[in-house]
């Protein structure tokens, strides 16, 4: 697929390259010739932008030899994340890691660096001060962090040297938008990257695969996660598309100046998620998904508390 109409928004999320990622995910990573096959066809489409990290098995090693071996790899965007373990006060780690991830990733910088834990935003000043010389020698052009709550992007966004937050929100997850976060990114001129946005697979998710992701699911409340499920499928049978191109092209639409971050296993995913970025939305369909899906419980939208529970 070639030349796919607003692809420089799209972010390839890595995380299945490495791991064994997504609760309707049965095939586990692919192997390197599929990777490949994967990769050629995203960046032939036009994507440029990779989420990786060191926690995400061997996704950095797979992206790094590919884009070594494309004349035009240069041209690459690669957020990456510490590692959870990593903390403030242990500069020398995270020296360490930076340079081991531009290695693997034969990179010479990193488009942004993602603190992996938001917690750490209440060590910022020291945080900062170990990473301000590592930026200052070029190894990435802005700091970031992923957060999980609305509370949390909003601190980020007012935290002088975060230049970027990657937020979950999707068809269910409204949280972000009725806490105005991205108006407040935009007041900010700060960068918004959206993940999560087929719920970590769960729209696709039939009742076996509770069983198959048990572990991680420990806590989800498998009856009503159904419910929200059968509901986004009638939904996009009424408005006759499928259920990733209802997904994708309502964030595509509600959120236009943020950039998408998607997972895939298969080129025939990515062939499937190039395509759901193209389809056209009936006049309404923004609206109409807001007030369906306004109110789903934070145990269905906040996948941290399938695996732990929400008193955790």
């Amino acid at each position: 697929m070639q030349g796919v109409e607003g692809a420089d928004r799209l972010v390839l999320g890595t995380a299945q390259l490495g791991l064994d990622y997504g609760v309707s995910n049965s095939l586990g990573k692919p192997v390197e010739h599929d990777a490949v096959r994967l990769l050629d066809t995203v960046w032939d489409a036009g994507v440029r932008w990779f989420d990786t990290a060191p926690a995400y098995g061997d996704s950095e090693a797979v992206l790094g030899k590919y884009l070594a071996g494309k004349e035009d790899g240069y041209q690459a965007r690669v957020i990456t994340k510490l590692s959870p373990n990593t903390g403030a006060g242990d500069q020398a780690t995270l020296s360490k890691d930076i340079h081991a991830s531009l290695q693997f990733l034969n990179c010479g910088r990193f488009a942004g660096l993602m603190l992996h834990r938001e917690s750490l935003l209440d060590e910022w000043d020291t945080v900062r001060a170990e990473l301000d010389p590592l930026l200052n020698a070029g190894l990435f052009e802005k700091i970031g962090v992923s957060v999980y709550t609305p509370e949390s992007a909003i601190k980020a966004l007012g935290t002088d040297g975060i230049g970027m937050v990657q937020i979950p929100a999707n068809l269910l997850d409204h949280r972000f938008r009725q806490q105005n976060v991205f108006d407040i990114a935009e007041a900010a001129n700060k960068e918004i990257f959206i993940r999560s946005v087929y719920l970590q697979g769960l729209f696709f998710a039939k009742a076996k695969d509770f069983s198959h992701r048990k572990d991680r699911l420990r806590y989800l409340d498998r009856e009503r996660a159904l419910f929200w499920i059968d509901q986004v499928n009638s939904l996009a049978a009424d408005m006759g598309i499928s259920v990733d191109s209802l997904a994708l092209a309502y964030i595509r639409d509600a959120y236009p100046r943020a950039r998408v971050l998607v997972g895939m296993e298969t080129v025939e995913q990515a062939q499937r998620n190039l395509e759901a970025w193209t389809t056209s939305l009936p006049e309404g369909a923004v609206e109409v998904i807001v007030e369906r899906f306004s109110d789903v419980e934070p145990e269905i939208v906040h996948p941290p508390y399938w695996r732990r529970g929400k008193q955790s």
